[in-house]
């Protein structure tokens, strides 16, 4: 009998510490799962920041090479002289904006930079408004750069078309 009292000790004590192994197992498990999920939103929440702050970029560029566009398109449709200083503005948001554009906008973006230089310089071909002229690159311009901004709103913004710069 007295072996039976000192197995039951034995084998309550070795439960008592089975439970405690495995709840002290489950609970690290459970800290280190808090924690991996804790790192995987403070990850997304600075990914989502990085994100809006180069999309407030380019629309700030985008912005910025539509005035430079709205004053040269106004000023090839007077006579007066022409201004080498608006042509370098051009030049400097359009250097701007391809850098962190993808290539569909790059490519609209060069295109529409191209043909108002021309345009600026030597007036618009067959007699037509400097408007009239530019209106398909422009509208080019315009879509690509609202699909480029609406890819910045979109989960999959990480690749526009080509990657966005880190």
């Amino acid at each position: 009998m007295a072996w039976l009292s000192v197995l039951g000790t034995l084998l309550g004590a070795v439960i008592g510490s089975l439970t405690t192994i495995v709840s002290q197992r489950y609970s690290q498990r459970e800290a280190e799962r808090k924690d991996r999920i804790a790192q995987l939103e403070a990850e997304r929440k600075d990914r989502v920041a990085r994100v809006a702050e180069r999309r407030d970029g380019c629309h700030e560029a985008i912005v910025a090479f539509l005035e430079v566009y709205q004053e040269i398109e106004s000023a090839a449709n007077n006579d007066g002289p022409r201004s080498e200083e608006l042509t370098r503005r051009l030049w400097i948001l359009h250097n701007r904006l391809a850098l962190i554009a993808s290539g569909r906008l790059s490519e609209s973006l060069g295109g529409l930079a191209d043909a108002l230089n021309s345009t600026y310089w030597n007036g618009a071909p067959d007699g037509l408004r400097a408007y009239e002229h530019l209106y398909e690159p422009l509208k080019r311009f315009r879509i690509a750069a609202r699909a480029e901004l609406l890819a910045y709103d979109d989960d999959r913004a990480f690749t526009i078309g080509d990657q966005l710069p880190a």
